[in-house]
């Protein structure tokens, strides 16, 4: 649908100017991290960033070390709340009272380490149509937005150095963006006039954990597109908000809260990663070979396929091999379950009356 004639969108092609809002409760070294990556990437000249301090323990100590990094900035500036207001509150205090009139607003988790080049991508991608309302960049670690997000290898974590090298390889080969069911809050560009038309975060979402997802269904609901810029790459650390047991009680019931109100979220995610991802994205981690990996192949076997015990001894030390559908007997191979998740292989064979 095309946005309502009321609400008022930056013209096609034109780049908007932005403020990246920081909101900040703990994780000092993350934070300060976060802040000299910005001081490097952002246009000094044209967006503004604010960091908005919101009063944990360690309120006073993160406040000096902030002003000392930033002092020399001009386009950078710092707030503190009057008391601790949780994530949402700090984001909407920010997007209501404290960001400029005219920019466009960026979110950006404290612990988030932004790229060269990450706001001019997502700035492009904003203003490629006046449907597209929330922007997010490609990470190392946020969930569907992760590079790669199907592993050759679920049992190893995806590192920093591998994201980047994946990114690189492929980043003229993805799509400049994709449209997704909603971006992901770690980076979050939203269209201002959005804000100025629905406001920004639930309060029923506080302190945090799903009200980006919320506020992605609802626009949707108006007509606009979650959109995710794959050429913008945004490092993140993950779990510097709150602490281990919080974030698990709070992600459970904003979960729940959130299938209430968008019963048809699950849906859109799952229609995303199996149907609508793009190939380049779905297979990253296999077009781009890690550096001295042997080659993972599947062997898909049916119950009575002649051959296949000489097969995978043929391959056996010249390939890491999974097989589907393996004999009980079958050793030095990885049994694979009916249920291939989101792991991906360099090669599929199919030996006889696979179904």
């Amino acid at each position: 649908r095309d946005p309502p004639p009321s609400v008022a969108v930056t013209e096609v092609g034109q780049r908007a100017p932005i403020c990246v809002v920081v909101p900040v409760y703990g994780a000092r070294e993350s934070v300060l991290r976060c802040a000299v990556a910005l001081i490097s990437t952002v246009d000094h000249a044209v967006d503004s960033v604010i960091f908005v301090n919101d009063c944990g323990p360690d309120a006073d100590a993160i406040e000096r070390d902030i002003l000392k990094v930033i002092a020399a900035q001009p386009s950078f500036s710092y707030a503190r709340n009057a008391r601790n207001l949780g994530f949402v509150g700090t984001c909407n205090r920010a997007a209501l009272e404290l960001a400029p009139p005219g920019f466009d607003l960026l979110l950006l988790n404290s612990d988030a380490i932004p790229t060269a080049g990450w706001m001019d991508e997502l700035a492009a991608v904003l203003a490629h149509s006046p449907r597209h309302g929330v922007v997010c960049a490609r990470s190392d670690n946020a969930t569907i937005a992760s590079l790669p997000f199907r592993l050759r290898n679920p049992s190893q974590a995806r590192s920093r150095q591998r994201t980047a090298e994946v990114h690189s390889a492929l980043v003229d080969t993805l799509p400049q963006f994709s449209v997704t069911p909603v971006a992901m809050g770690f980076c979050f560009l939203v269209r201002r006039s959005l804000v100025v038309q629905f406001g920004l975060f639930d309060e029923a979402f506080a302190p945090g954990y799903g009200e980006e997802n919320d506020f992605c269904l609802r626009m949707r609901d108006q007509g606009y597109l979650s959109v995710m810029a794959h050429r913008a790459l945004v490092f993140h650390e993950v779990g510097q908000s709150f602490p281990s047991p919080q974030r698990v009680r709070l992600r459970s019931r904003h979960e729940r809260l959130l299938r209430v109100r968008h019963p048809e979220y699950p849906t859109l995610v799952q229609r995303y990663l199996h149907a609508d991802i793009d190939a380049v994205d779905a297979f990253a981690d296999c077009l781009v070979l890690p550096h001295g990996e042997t080659p993972r192949i599947l062997i898909a076997v049916g119950e009575h396929s002649v051959g296949r015990a000489e097969l995978i001894a043929s391959l056996e030390g010249r390939a890491q091999l999974s097989v589907l559908g393996a004999p009980a007997d079958a050793v030095g191979v990885d049994r694979v379950p009916d249920s291939l998740g989101n792991r991906v292989w360099d090669l599929c064979v199919l030996v006889g009356d696979v179904p």
